[in-house]
Parts: structure tokens; C-alpha cells; sequence
């Protein structure tokens, strides 16, 4: 059996090569393993359901006749009686089939345990479980409810019709006495009565299971489907194969050739990448914040992208961890003002640990300490897309920002959870004070951030904007996409708040540009001189137009012409109708028109 709580997008009807190559005969089929959609969960309750309830109802002779005729529909679909009209099917009919026919041999196996009357309170709780909306995948919840305890006598073997034997008391049964009574019918799970009971059992069941994999000498296969599995078996399986890979020395090789080639997945297409961390430096005041809220936002409710208004962006979960503003009167707001639906955003403010007296306290997160709990976070958040970190650094302990090895150990294990969930991170921090140096370099702390990083977008303000408001959204790295582009946006009132208003034309920017990166002091002090002398060669004003041609004429870029020029200079508009920018020296007066 196999669980999930991430569910992939459903798949459209497969040809029945793909049929029998993806499910081959015997194998089970269930509506809640996570390589299908919950429609394929929904049709296999449904034909749970109707199984269950003719078995139930009916005699033993027509259970016989249904479980065959099922048999026979699903014979059709494996082996291809492409006569019958079955050249393609969709996982759904075959999920109702699979479920009819477990429903009506667990209602055959129920009748013969001796369960009489409390058949019509377990095809009741049946409907209640096959109506449930949403779909739950979680084991827990996608488990068919068990029928109850015999209330009168197990049947005997010859009342049962002979080729549901196997079926019903199990093929190890079938050579005892005919007339002999079963009172076990088919080895089943404990009947659960209570949650203690539940946990000792679970309890005991991972403690078989570790004994297992440690008393297992060799190599295991199938790990590539460990994620199908619950929480905590998973756990038990990665800290086993963890203190064994310890253990044993020596070089961990994969060949490249087994390796299966994947697309990557997008949360925002050429900018974010789902399992992947993205970083988003910039100073502080240009808002970084109302930028990951405004994502935020835009993955909550499915609102398109600023870049990619035609392309439909399907919702989903957002974990928020932000050590900075408030969550009442700061983070509320704005995700309200950008629209965002607040039921698919869960913030984590702290975690609750154990303490050495064996009371529990709330304790600020630590990304060295508590990546299960946020594991748990992104596990309880339905189809959770984004965690934002905002700022990064605040989440470290007492890891030392700027040494390479401690952080990339942090980060590594921050990969592993995002990879496994399929999840972007997006971790906010701030730049340093090194004006001058390229743009990777000025992020806060260790190298390894932006190192780790996949993408790093940087926030700058727009040094050509005379208002002073519009901010750049501009590319330091990007692995892997294709699109080196940027955007820009400002913020705008929206009453008591505000939000993010992003220009559709993309930037073509690089963050070297807009940060200044590589010029270096002697660069700009040599812009600086250049515009003192020809604006002194000209009588301290001359028109802001064939200043810049001469800047340009002398290989001075656009920006360090305009930081140059704002240092010494001064921009103003002649007086009366039709008058041209000028520019003159500070502290100068404009020539009269």
C-alpha cells in the first residue's frame, strides 16, 4: 500500500501498450498512490463502494458472478480485445474496476467472518468515505473503513461457492475439512480501537521494520519509490540507510546512464524553479518583502504571472517563515491587497520542542535543528508551491554566515527537503556595503548563498527614474533558465497599504548595471572629471542631450554617466514654452532664454 499527500497533475487516457507497461497483470492498482490523480482516488471509492454494497446485499452466487465479470472487463483492458472497443481507457475506469472488485471480495470476506448485521452501518460509513470532499491521500484518510466484528457465526467452506476459496479464506485454507468453519478469515490488521492503540502499533510495526533493514546484508532496490511511503516510515528508511552509508567507506558512484533525464518544473516559468532555493537580495526600503508576498499572493490564488498574463498558473500551498514584520498588521494586509487567498498560506512563527524536565516550550526556528518541522508544515499544507525565508540569516542558530562549509551544510539539507517536495524555496537577504564589485559578490555573508543558489534576483533602485520610486527586478545568476531579462515595478497605495505594481516590458538589465558592479572608484571618479571639464569647457551649462552624447562618445556607460552626473551636476528644464533640459555644474545659474 502506498500514500502521498502530493499528487501529480492527472494524466490524459493511455494507449494500452502504456496500459500494460505501467500496470502489469496482478498488480494492484489504488486510487491513492501519488503517481495518480485524486479523480483516480474518487472513481476507485466509488467502485469500492458498489462492490462492496452488491456483495453485501446479495447472494454469495452473485458475488461469485460479479467478482468473474469484473475479472473478465479487466482481462479485456490488460490483453487488448481491442474488439470490444477498449483501444484506449483512462485510469479512472480501471481504478473503478480494481475498487469493485476489492470492495465486493472484502464484503464476501466480511459475511463469512460471520458480520451480519453491522454490513448496513459499513456500507454507510462506505458512502460518507466515497463522498468525501476533498480527497485526503493521506493513509489515514484514503484507507476503505474496515468492516466490524462477526456479530453471529462464521459460514461454513461448502457455503461459500468453491472458486471464491482462495479469495475468501486464502489459498493456505483450501485443503481442510469441507465442512470444517473458518474462524479467521484471511489474516487482516489488528482492529483498532483507540489512538493508543493505533500508536503502540505503529510503534512496534517501524521497530519490526528497522530490525529488518538492519538485519538485511545486502543492497536494496526500489528506493526511488521510498517517497510513496508515510513520514515516519520514511524517516526510519533514511536514518538506517544514512547510519549504514556511514559505516561502510568508500566512494558513492552513480552511472550516469541509469540516471533518468527530467524537465525542470517551474513555479514561475524562467525565473523560479520548483525544488529548487532562489535567493532575492536587495537593500533594505526597496521592498523585498511586498515582493515575496506579492509571489505569495500569485501562487495562493492562482493569479498569472507579471510577465505571462495569458499563461494559466494553477494555485497551491505557501509556507511563510519571516522573522521581520508582523503577522496581524504587516503580512495580512499586504497578502489581502495582492489578492492572495489566505486559506493556502500557512505561517510558521515557531516550533514546539522537548525540554530535559518533559515539559514542551515554543522555540524560535532554526534551520540547523528544525528542518522537520518544516517538512511537516510543507506536508500539512495542501499541494504546498513556495516557502519564502525572509531574511535568511535570521533562521541560521549558530551557524557563522560567512564561512563556506558551515553554510553550505545548512543549505544542503534545505536542498534535500525542497527536492523531495517539490518545492521552491525563496530566501531573502540583504547586500553588503562593497560598492564597486560585481553583482554575485555583494550578497550578505558567505559566497556560498549565491553559490547554492540556482537563482539570484537582485531589487535595486532605478537611478534613471526621477521620481524615485521605481524599483528593478534584475537577474545576478540564473542556471536554469534561458532568459536574462528583468522587470520593474513600484508600489502603490492601495488605502491603508500598499502592493506591488509590475511593468509589463521586461528589463534588459543584468544586476552588474544596476549595482554598479566592476567599475570601480577609478572608473567613476574618471566619469565625475569628465563632465566637470566639458561642462566647464562649455561655461558650467550646456544641454543635458549633447553632454550624454559626448559621455557616450567617450565610452562612458549610461549609468556611470548618470551617477556621475547627479554627483556634480544638476538637471533643470529652461523656463518658458518649448524649452530643453539642461545641465550645469552645482552651485551654477541657468542662462536666461
Amino acid at each position: 500500500m502506498t500514500t502521498g499527500a502530493d499528487v501529480a497533475a492527472p494524466t490524459g487516457p493511455l494507449s494500452l501498450r502504456q496500459t500494460m507497461a505501467r500496470y502489469p497483470y496482478g498488480q494492484r492498482i489504488t486510487g491513492w498512490d501519488p503517481e495518480n490523480p485524486p479523480e483516480v482516488e474518487r472513481a476507485f471509492r466509488v467502485g469500492y463502494l458498489i462492490g462492496a454494497s452488491r456483495c453485501a446485499e446479495r447472494s454469495l452466487e452473485f458475488a461469485d458472478a460479479f467478482e468473474n465479470r469484473i475479472h473478465r472487463l479487466r482481462g479485456k483492458i490488460y490483453w487488448g480485445e481491442l474488439d470490444a472497443g477498449f483501444d484506449r481507457w483512462s485510469d479512472r475506469r480501471a481504478a473503478m474496476l480494481r475498487g469493485a472488485l476489492q470492495g465486493g471480495m472484502e464484503a464476501v470476506r466480511a459475511r463469512a467472518q460471520g458480520v451480519r448485521k453491522g454490513l448496513g452501518p459499513w456500507l454507510e460509513e462506505l458512502r460518507i468515505w466515497a463522498k468525501e470532499d476533498p480527497i485526503r491521500l493521506a493513509w489515514s484518510s484514503a484507507k476503505p473503513p474496515e468492516p466490524p466484528e462477526p456479530d453471529n457465526n462464521p459460514l461454513m467452506r461448502h457455503e461459500v461457492p468453491k472458486r471464491l476459496w482462495g479469495e475468501v479464506f486464502g489459498p493456505l485454507t483450501m485443503a481442510g475439512a469441507l465442512n470444517a468453519p473458518v474462524t479467521l478469515v484471511r489474516q487482516r490488521s489488528p482492529f483498532i480501537q483507540s489512538k493508543e492503540q493505533y500508536d503502540r502499533l505503529r510503534a512496534a510495526s517501524l521497530a519490526k521494520l528497522r530490525e529488518s533493514i538492519r538485519a538485511h546484508k545486502g543492497e536494496f532496490t526500489g528506493l526511488e519509490e521510498l517517497n510513496q511511503y508515510e513520514p515516519d516510515v520514511q524517516a526510519v528508511w533514511r536514518e538506517e540507510l544514512a547510519a549504514r552509508a556511514a559505516s561502510v567507506p568508500g566512494p558513492v558512484l552513480v552511472r550516469v546512464a541509469d540516471v533518468q533525464p527530467e524537465l525542470v518544473r517551474w513555479l514561475w516559468p524562467g525565473r523560479i524553479a520548483l525544488g529548487k532555493l532562489t535567493l532575492l537580495c536587495g537593500d533594505p526600503g526597496l521592498g523585498k518583502s511586498f515582493v515575496t508576498l506579492d509571489l505569495a499572493a500569485r501562487v495562493s490564488s492562482g493569479k498569472c504571472w507579471p510577465d505571462s498574463p495569458l499563461l494559466p498558473n494553477l494555485p497551491g500551498g505557501v509556507v511563510l517563515l519571516s522573522a521581520e514584520d508582523d503577522l496581524a498588521d504587516t503580512i495580512r494586509p499586504r497578502l489581502d491587497a495582492a489578492g492572495a487567498d489566505a486559506a493556502c498560506v500557512v505561517a510558521l512563527q515557531a516550533v514546539r520542542r522537548l525540554r530535559i524536565d518533559g515539559k514542551t516550550e515554543e522555540a524560535y526556528f532554526d534551520l540547523t535543528l528544525d528542518l522537520p518541522a518544516l517538512e511537516a508544515a510543507i506536508q500539512r499544507t495542501p499541494n504546498c508551491k513556495l516557502v519564502v525565508i525572509d531574511p535568511l540569516t535570521a533562521y541560521l542558530g549558530k551557524t557563522d554566515s560567512h564561512k563556506n562549509a558551515e553554510v553550505r551544510a545548512v543549505l544542503a539539507k534545505l536542498f534535500d527537503l525542497a527536492a523531495r517536495k517539490k518545492a521552491a524555496v525563496l530566501a531573502v537577504t540583504h547586500l553588503n556595503k562593497a560598492g564597486g564589485l560585481p553583482a554575485i559578490y555583494r550578497a550578505m555573508g558567505s559566497l556560498a548563498f549565491v553559490a547554492a543558489a540556482r537563482a539570484v534576483w537582485a531589487v535595486v533602485r532605478d537611478e534613471n527614474d526621477e521620481t524615485g520610486r521605481r524599483r528593478l527586478f534584475v537577474p545576478v545568476k540564473n542556471n536554469l533558465g534561458a532568459d536574462d531579462s528583468g522587470l520593474a515595478y513600484t508600489l502603490e497605495s492601495t488605502g491603508d497599504v500598499a502592493r506591488v505594481a509590475w511593468e509589463a516590458t521586461p528589463v534588459e538589465m543584468r544586476a552588474d548595471d544596476a549595482l554598479g558592479g566592476g567599475q570601480g572608484a577609478a572608473a567613476r571618479e574618471d566619469a565625475k572629471r569628465f563632465v566637470v571639464e566639458t561642462l566647464t569647457a562649455n561655461g558650467g551649462d550646456m544641454p543635458s542631450d549633447e553632454l550624454a552624447e559626448a559621455a557616450t562618445a567617450n565610452s562612458i556607460s549610461e549609468r556611470t554617466f548618470r551617477r556621475a552626473r547627479k554627483a556634480v551636476a544638476e538637471v533643470y528644464k529652461e523656463k518658458g514654452k518649448g524649452g530643453q533640459w539642461r545641465c550645469r555644474l552645482k552651485g551654477g545659474q541657468p542662462c536666461t532664454p
